[in-house]
Order: structure tokens, then sequence, then C-alpha cells
């Protein structure tokens, strides 16, 4: 749209021009000419007015500032308890189980005394058995020598017979040693007695060591005990709180 007349170009230039200028466009201030450094010349060291660094400083070969040592370890929470360790708290236990303990430590050192005898009685059976035997054939041969009969074949049968009877003796105490072994063990086991301190405690094992030695009669003894340890702790297991056999799964 075209506008015509003073009053309208007026407003336009005043809109555009603003006093004092003569162009729309700003000239730029005028700038002097960069002169070239003469030859020869110094020039003045140009200096840094940055402000100090305020950060860490760091050196070739350094890797930075060591790290904060670490925290030692707060002390380890104690192990839960076990049932071993209930017992030994348990004096009631403590004290039946000695009682047990000294009862078992008597019956086997008993049954080691009658192995010991029984053992003493076979040698002295078969001491017996040996100078009755030579004394015997020294007297068979004496009676049929005096009758002149020593070559013949009642001579010969008479001894036989002897020697039978002998062998059956001697065959009736090798059973009986072989029944003393059975019943209360070897002759050699055990022979330094009965180690008390070896029968406290749990060491089962050790325990069966001991009283396996002497035989039907001594695993008896053995079994025994060990029933009558279960049926103790049984009753001190009856004693614990409920949380306490919660904790040992009873």
């Amino acid at each position: 749209m075209a506008l015509t007349g003073s009053g309208g170009k007026q407003a336009i230039s005043k809109s555009i021009v603003n006093p004092g200028q003569t162009s729309i466009f700003k000239k730029s201030p005028a700038v002097a000419p960069t002169k070239a450094p003469s030859p020869g010349v110094a020039q003045p060291r140009m200096t840094s007015t940055a402000p100090p660094s305020t950060g860490p400083s760091y050196t070739p070969g350094y890797d930075g500032p060591a790290a904060p040592a670490m925290a030692a370890p707060g002390p380890a929470a104690p192990p839960p308890m076990t049932d071993v360790d209930w017992f030994n708290k348990d004096s009631v236990f403590r004290n039946a189980a000695t009682v047990a303990s000294n009862d078992l430590v008597d019956q086997l050192a008993q049954l080691l005394f009658q192995r010991n005898q029984g053992f003493q009685a076979v040698d002295n059976q078969r001491r017996d058995w040996g100078q009755a035997r030579d004394r015997d054939i020294e007297n068979i041969g004496e009676d049929f020598a005096a009758r002149g009969l020593s070559s013949s074949g009642l001579y010969k049968q008479g001894y036989d017979d002897m020697m039978s009877e002998y062998e059956r003796r001697n065959s009736d105490i090798n059973q009986g040693e072989s029944q003393l072994i059975q019943q209360l063990g070897a002759r050699d086991s055990l022979a330094g007695g009965i180690d008390r301190g070896a029968l406290i405690g749990d060491n089962y094992n050790a325990l069966a060591q001991i009283y396996g030695l002497l035989g039907q009669q001594g695993v008896s003894a053995g079994n025994a005990y060990a029933g009558r340890i279960q049926g103790l702790r049984g009753e001190s297991a009856g004693r614990a709180n409920q949380d306490l056999i919660k904790t040992l799964g009873w």
C-alpha cells in the first residue's frame, strides 16, 4: 500500500532514523592499524593475569591423593549355640553324665579283671594238662615194660586211648579260651588298664575302642552307657527354653 503526502513521509522518517543520524546503519568506530614489530626490537613479555588455581596440584608419576584408610571391621558375631554348648552349661546333665561315666569305668574294669582271671585259669589248665599227660605217658610205659609188653599191641592200644583222651581235654581247654575271648576280648588288649579320661566327653569312637576290646560283655556295657547318656540328654533338652529349642533344631 503506498503512502502519499508530506505527513506520511515524515512518519516513515521518524520511525527509521533517530535524531542526529543521517543513515539507518550505525557506523563502526575507526580502529587504528596495527604496526608490525620492527626487526631487532625486543617486545614486552606478556604475563597472565588469571588468579592462581586453588585445586590439588599434581606431579609427574603421581596418581593423585591417597584414598582414605578403610575403617577396621567390627567384632565378629558369636557363633550360634550348639547342643554340646547347652549340655556343657547344664550342670544337672554334667553331674549325671559323670556318674554314668564312672559307673562305666567301674564296670569295664570289672570285666577286665574277670578276663584276666579267665586267662589265668586257662593257663593253669594247660599247665596241669601238660604235666598230667607227661606223667601218664611215663607211667603207662613203665607199667607195660614191667610186664614185658612194651612191644605188644596192648601197649599201643592203651597209649593211643590215653592220648585221645588228652586231646579231648586239650580241645575243651581251647574251646573255653575261645569263649572267653568272645565274651571278654583278646588276651593282650587293654593290658594297661582302663583309661578313665578317654571315657569322658563326646568322643564315642574312643569309647568304642575301649569297650570293644572287652568282647560282647564290653560292647553291651558300652551300649548301655550310650543309651543312658542319650536319656540324660533328652532330660536336659526338656529343661531348655523354647527359643533355645528352636535354635538347636530339637
